[in-house]
């Protein structure tokens, strides 16, 4: 029996399905830098610090300072990636990793990106935090379900890795000036109102894949995680503020929701943040 947490399957498998762009040219180049990496320091504390660097970033391009963001942005998603190859490079993966490493995704880098795309699209923060965090737990209860990480959806061409690079290249883009892209193509469209919608093309991507799975979805983790995703998207929070503001306090209630599940799974877990690498044979 599979734990109703983790996204391994009753054997241990674990399979990440990713991008063509990922496999021939990011992974090469994270695999050479992963190799760098003394053993000393344990995958959870890259995967840590790539959160800290992720929230660095959007303290940086909240005060102006976009070019630093972008890179230390560009940090974070390199960060992200290293934690899980340095894991399987020294045997110190555990399923404890892999659920820090998501729960660290989604506390620091879905905010951090819809405060990026907001601006840079022209959008109010919240109903792109709840797209974003939509699609997030989405994929997660995919890969909780079927024990398959799809990033993209299902779609090999476009996943997170991209996704990231993108982000990078918008907050450099908002420090050139260019700030409400599409709120200046759509002047009449109540973009608040269409970006929640969004998500709806991502929930028919994954049930598309959940369906495919047949037997090997757990259907139950399903039924337990889905309310999570109804809940984000149902939220109100600032719907009806001007694109131009940052509403902070939607913004850092959301946040907030995002660290709940990571403490409870670090109370769960005895506290550890350092992987005991007693399950080598599973990948982070």
């Amino acid at each position: 029996m599979t734990s109703l947490l983790t996204p391994y399957q009753s054997d241990g498998k674990y399979v990440k399905v990713d991008t063509y762009f990922f496999e021939r040219v990011l992974s090469p180049l994270y695999d050479k830098v992963a190799v760098l990496i003394p053993r000393s320091i344990t995958p959870n504390q890259i995967t840590v610090f790539g959160g800290l660097l992720c929230l660095t970033s959007a303290y940086l391009f909240v005060t102006g300072q976009h070019t630093a963001a972008a890179l230390v942005y560009l940090g974070y998603c390199t960060a992200d990636n290293l934690d899980g190859k340095h894991a399987r490079a020294t045997k110190q993966c555990s399923e404890w990793g892999g659920i820090l490493d998501h729960c660290v995704d989604g506390s620091c880098s879905t905010p951090a990106v819809a405060l990026t795309m907001s601006v840079f699209l022209g959008v109010p923060l919240v109903p792109v935090m709840r797209m974003f965090a939509f699609t997030f737990f989405a994929a997660h209860i995919v890969e909780a379900a079927t024990g398959e990480l799809h990033m993209g959806a299902g779609s090999r061409w476009v996943g997170v890795d991209e996704i990231g690079l993108l982000v990078a290249a918008a907050q450099y883009a908002v420090g050139q000036g260019y700030t409400g892209v599409l709120g200046s193509y759509f002047p009449d469209t109540d973009l608040a109102t269409v970006f929640p919608r969004l998500a709806l093309i991502t929930f028919a991507m994954n049930l598309k894949i959940l369906v495919e799975a047949g037997s090997k979805c757990d259907w139950r983790k399903v039924l337990l995680w889905s309310p999570v995703c109804a809940a984000i998207l149902a939220c109100p929070l600032g719907d009806e503020a001007d694109a131009s503001e940052l509403e902070w306090k939607p913004f850092l209630t959301l946040h907030a929701i995002f660290f709940i599940p990571l403490l409870l799974v670090t109370m769960a877990n005895g506290g550890k943040l350092v992987a005991s690498g007693k399950e080598a044979g599973k990948a982070k």
